[in-house]
């Protein structure tokens, strides 16, 4: 990072160098073109007067920070859209295709006739509801989505987001019943390790208790109950010693509680002795995401509850459905709102939890190109033949969403754009003391024959340079500052900001529209201050010499 840091500052004063030696031929180059931008460029670099250099400088640093200020913020805003972009089309398709209420069946053929469509990639059905996910500490409303597991690849992210788990887990949900402690801990929660260490040392602090009661091992001979230990690592205790007296077999007294020197408060992330003794059975798996296992307080591995508002009827009315399922995974997608109510499960599953039948919500399309993604969509709809489907491309799902992002922008793009207008009264400042300054030649121009009109375009001329300097310097200190943001990075709180760095995302077209906006008005802020130069009488300019 130190390397690179110095090579760019090395680029910069190079850079910085280079245009000092170039600027003064391109100002002889400027000079050779005709009279008017002669004079323009030598009352520029003119060195008698001071005070009128020194303004001129000035001028010019104003309209380099008016033009660097709004690129750079411009491209930070970019960066922060081609961000959420990238998230949303990572986890949900480029064009689906659904009702508008409802489910709907015999989608097999549409989903052949869909992936036959020049410019489709891939195509997943699935079905979709909103249910209630509890587990032992905590509950949540969330979306659940059945899908296929060898189709969903082929139009989201989901599989490369899994942080802990497999996708393997859903099609064989017998295999949760043998992780590794290693795989349970490898989920991205911040209490992983505290719990592990915790549940470790209750282990030792078991085995040395029973080793006090007189329980003996020898040579794989144990005299009391085994205790097993589950995939997390918390040992499994016998339900009848831990609440009956092995002699008297009458409920044992509860042991006082004792202040423990060692108490980290994470007894309210550990499950109930009575959760633990339940005989772990193969359950249909679901994939969480990271913020839901979170609140749920869940590893992988653990059971969770799903409930359903489709259930049957009952005595006094509809009665929800719930189920028991085990966690297969736990995805991190970067979006707050999918890593905490996305769930996924089986599409059968889902449908038979659903009461969907063989129906589905819809069927997710990835195209090759996401900018013809509403080309490519017209052409689906016209293959299906389905009045009563619609196919909606990411920009029509997203249409607000994107167009609150662009309506941002562009009024950031107009409040920054005062900077420019406050660059553009310098310009107009000091072209305005110049012709003060440059009465006299001016009226000896005039006097030798030059026209009003000459006179406007002198000074129009200097502005012009002023606002091509000054943008340039401008867009050039604006892409550095963004290169360093892109390349070095600033760093973000995630726990805030869901991102770990600021984004940056740099557009040609937006620095090109900087650059001209700061061009025109420099030359209409020279508009008057040259109307003022060319109504100057020679006589009154000449008067006293």
């Amino acid at each position: 990072m130190s390397g690179s840091v110095i090579l760019l500052l090395v680029t910069v004063i190079f850079v910085a160098r280079v245009l000092a030696h170039v600027t003064p031929l391109i100002l002889d180059l400027v000079e050779s073109f005709d009279f008017r931008t002669m004079m323009s460029a030598r009352m520029l670099r003119a060195g008698k007067s001071g005070f009128l250099t020194t303004i001129g400088i000035l001028s010019i640093l104003a309209v380099t920070v008016a033009s660097a200020a709004p690129s750079i913020v411009l491209s930070i805003m970019g960066g922060f859209r081609q961000d959420l972009k990238r998230k949303i089309l990572g986890n949900n398709a480029h064009i689906v295709i659904d009702r508008d209420h409802g489910n709907f069946e015999g989608w097999s053929p549409l989903l052949e006739r869909t992936r036959a469509v020049p410019g489709v990639t891939g195509a997943a059905p699935y079905v979709a509801g909103e249910v209630m996910i509890s587990s032992s500490s905590n509950l949540a409303g969330a979306v659940l989505h059945g899908i296929d597991p060898e189709l969903i690849n082929q139009v989201t992210d989901l599989n490369r987001n899994i942080r802990s788990g497999r996708m393997d887990y859903l099609v064989h949900p017998e295999r949760l019943l043998h992780l590794s402690p290693a795989e349970v801990n490898a989920a991205p929660l911040p209490l992983a390790n505290a719990l592990t260490q915790r549940i470790a040392r209750e282990v030792e602090a078991q085995a040395a208790e029973d080793a006090l009661d007189g329980v003996t091992r020898d040579a794989g001979v144990t005299t009391g109950t085994a205790r097993p230990i589950n995939p997390r690592g918390s040992v499994i205790n016998d339900i009848d010693s831990l609440i009956h007296d092995e002699d008297t077999h009458q409920p044992r007294p509860a042991a006082p509680v004792q202040d423990d020197p060692r108490d980290d408060g994470l007894d309210q992330f550990l499950l109930p002795a009575a959760d633990l003794t339940r005989p772990r059975e193969v359950l249909p798996g679901v994939i969480i995401g990271q913020e839901l296992a979170r609140t749920l307080r869940l590893f992988l591995g653990d059971e969770v509850n799903v409930v359903s508002p489709f259930g049957g009827l009952g005595p006094t009315g509809p009665v929800p459905k719930s189920r028991t399922f085990r966690v297969a995974g736990i995805f991190y997608s970067g979006m707050y709102e999918y890593d905490m109510k996305f769930v996924y499960m089986m599409l059968p599953i889902a449908q038979e939890f659903l009461s969907t039948g063989d129906g589905i919500s819809g069927i997710e399309v990835k195209v090759a190109d996401m900018e013809h993604a509403p080309e490519i969509g017209a052409r689906i709809a016209q293959t299906l033949h389905r009045s009563e489907l619609r196919v909606r491309d990411w920009q029509e799902v997203n249409r607000n969403l994107f167009g609150a992002l662009a309506l941002e922008k562009l009024a950031m793009f107009l409040a920054l754009g005062i900077a420019i207008i406050v660059a553009g009264f310098c310009v107009f400042g000091t072209l305005t003391l110049m012709v003060q300054e440059k009465s006299k030649q001016v009226g000896v121009l005039k006097a030798m024959g030059t026209t009003p009109r000459s006179i406007v375009a002198v000074f129009l001329s200097e502005g012009l340079l002023i606002g091509i300097f000054g943008a340039s310097l401008g867009l050039g200190v604006g892409y550095v500052v963004c290169f360093a943001f892109e390349h070095f990075g600033v760093r973000m709180n995630p726990e805030v900001y869901y991102i770990d760095r600021l984004p940056i995302s740099i557009d040609p077209v937006e620095f090109t529209l900087v650059a001209l906006s700061s061009v025109v008005v420099c030359l209409l802020a020279t508009v008057f201050p040259a109307i003022l130069a060319s109504r100057v009488s020679p006589i009154d300019a000449l008067r006293h010499d």
